[in-house]
C-alpha cells in the first residue's frame, strides 16, 4: 500500500509536468501567432531599409501608406501617399546608405513617438550628419499606415548652411567654367545680378559686366579660367584664380594700351577673387590681382606717375 502509494505520487508529478510543458509551448505557439505591435513593425521595416532588404520592408507598409518629412528634402513635396511613391523614397535612402540609431521608442496601441538619430551619403559629404529626428507613426492590421519625421532645428541649421555653401561653390564654378573660359551669355543672364557690384571695374550691373566679359574673350579667344584653394563662408566664397590664354589683340588693346607686338603671347593673370553670391546669384565681386606680372608679360614698362 505504501508503494503504490509512492508510485501515484510519481505519477501524478510527472503528468503535471508533461502538462505544464504542454501548456507552456501552447502558450508560446500563441504568443507566436499573435499581431506584432507598432513598435515591433516600425522596427523590422527600418531594419530592413538599413539592411538594403526593400521587398522585406515594403512587406510592414500599406498600401495606401502616408509619409509626411518636415521640412521636405530639397525638391520634393512635404507628403508623399500610397505605397508606390513610399518604396521610392526607400529605395533613394537604401541607395544613399541610411543608418538608424534609435533613441528612444514609446508605444501606445497601434501609434508610437519616436527620436532617431539618422545618417546618409549626402550628409556624410556635406559633413552635417547625423541629424536627429523625432516623430510619430500609426499602425494597423500589422502594416504601417501613417508617420511624421520633423528634423530637429540644430540639423536643420547645420543642413541649410551646408546646401548654401554647396550651390554657391556650384554658383562659382560655373561662372569661371561657363562664363569665363565658355563664354556662355545664357549662363551670365541666369547667374549675375541685374545689379552686379564690380569692384574690380567700378561699372555695375550686368550688362556691364557682360562688355568685360566680352572684351577678354574677343582679346583671348582661348581664354580659360581655373580656380583652386576655395573657402566658403555664409554668401561669401574666396579663391586663388588663374585667368590665361593668347593675346590677339583687339578693343583690349586699345583700352589697356598693349601693343600689337604682344599678339600670339601666353598670357597669365592671377590673384584672389571675392565673390557675394544671394539666392544663387553672382551680386558682388572684388579681389586682388597681380597686374604688374600682367602688364609685364604684354612687354609693358610700368612707370610711377610723375
Amino acid at each position: 500500500m505504501k508503494k503504490r502509494s509512492i508510485f501515484t505520487v510519481l505519477l501524478m508529478a510527472l503528468l503535471v509536468c508533461v502538462l505544464a510543458g504542454t501548456g507552456t509551448s501552447a502558450a508560446l505557439a500563441q504568443e507566436t501567432d499573435q499581431p506584432m505591435g507598432a513598435k515591433a513593425i516600425w522596427l523590422a521595416h527600418y531594419n530592413a531599409v538599413a539592411a538594403g532588404d526593400l521587398d522585406t520592408a515594403m512587406g510592414y507598409v500599406d498600401e495606401g501608406v502616408v509619409s509626411v518629412v518636415l521640412p521636405p528634402p530639397p525638391g520634393t513635396d512635404p507628403a508623399s501617399i500610397g505605397a508606390k511613391a513610399f518604396a521610392d523614397g526607400a529605395a533613394f535612402m537604401i541607395s544613399r546608405h541610411i543608418a538608424y540609431e534609435w533613441l528612444s521608442i514609446q508605444e501606445q496601441g497601434d501609434t508610437l513617438t519616436f527620436r532617431v538619430r539618422v545618417n546618409e551619403d549626402f550628409w556624410r559629404e556635406l559633413g552635417v550628419g547625423p541629424i536627429d529626428f523625432s516623430g510619430t507613426a500609426a499602425m494597423r492590421n500589422g502594416v504601417l499606415v501613417s508617420e511624421t519625421w520633423i528634423m530637429d532645428e540644430v540639423g536643420r541649421g547645420r543642413l541649410r548652411k551646408a546646401i548654401a555653401r554647396m550651390n554657391n561653390l556650384g554658383v562659382m564654378d560655373r561662372f569661371y567654367r561657363e562664363i569665363w573660359t565658355e563664354g556662355n551669355m545664357e549662363t551670365l543672364d541666369e547667374i549675375i545680378s541685374e545689379d552686379f557690384i564690380d569692384h574690380f571695374t567700378g561699372q555695375n550691373g550686368r550688362e556691364a559686366f557682360r562688355s568685360v566679359i566680352g572684351l577678354f574673350r574677343e582679346a583671348f579667344p582661348d581664354l580659360e579660367a581655373t580656380y583652386t584653394n576655395v573657402l566658403a563662408d555664409g554668401d561669401l566664397v574666396v579663391d586663388e584664380v588663374s585667368i590665361k590664354g593668347t593675346y590677339a589683340g583687339g578693343e583690349f588693346g586699345k583700352v589697356f594700351g598693349v601693343p600689337d607686338s604682344a599678339i600670339g603671347k601666353e598670357i597669365t593673370l592671377t590673384g584672389v577673387d571675392y565673390a557675394r553670391i544671394v539666392d544663387g546669384q553672382y551680386v558682388e565681386g572684388w579681389g586682388t590681382h597681380d597686374e604688374l606680372s600682367w602688364f609685364g608679360q604684354f612687354g609693358l614698362e610700368l612707370k610711377v606717375a610723375e
